[in-house]
């Protein structure tokens, strides 16, 4: 936005075909984003050794979120796609998970995503055996945009150009 001389706030676009293609261009860009990513969250209770992480992985490599990424994930609604669970080890050292899959039924940025499935980790964590349990965690997957074919070959002229 900038200022015109009487004073009144004019868009940065004055042309409306104009901002829709920047609009459009701001999605896709967000979508190409937030297609390749996961959270990871992790919390370990006990004691000395309390602690929390958040890791961000691209397919199953972690990586460290720029500047553009932590933007998309602070301003961006889109669903998400949710496993909850905890780690746990039995008595004979023997480790295994206990978890669940979700969708979440909202549109929701990753801040509130980070509320939402504390809760649930919460009660899963309660749920499992006292003796088990070591930590819980939570993974959130922003779900698959819907793309259609016109989509993808409207893509695919814009790149072979």
């Amino acid at each position: 936005m900038y200022k015109i001389p009487n004073g009144n706030l004019k868009p940065k676009h004055a042309d409306k075909k104009a901002h829709n293609r920047y609009k459009l261009r701001m999605i896709r860009n967000a979508q190409s984003i937030l297609n390749k990513i996961s959270i990871c969250h992790i919390y370990t209770p006990c004691g000395e050794n309390q602690s929390e992480c958040d890791l961000v992985f691209q397919g199953t490599d972690p990586i460290k979120p720029t500047s553009s990424l932590s933007q998309a994930f602070n301003s961006i609604r889109t669903n998400w796609e949710a496993i909850i669970g905890v780690l746990c080890r039995d008595q004979s050292g023997q480790n295994y998970v206990r978890y669940s899959i979700f969708q979440v039924q909202r549109e929701c940025v990753a801040a509130d995503i980070n509320q939402l499935l504390f809760n649930a980790c919460k009660q899963i964590y309660s749920n499992a055996i006292k003796m088990h349990r070591i930590c819980p965690f939570w993974i959130a997957m922003p779900k698959k945009f819907n793309t259609d074919e016109s989509d993808i070959t409207k893509q695919k002229e814009i790149l072979l150009k």
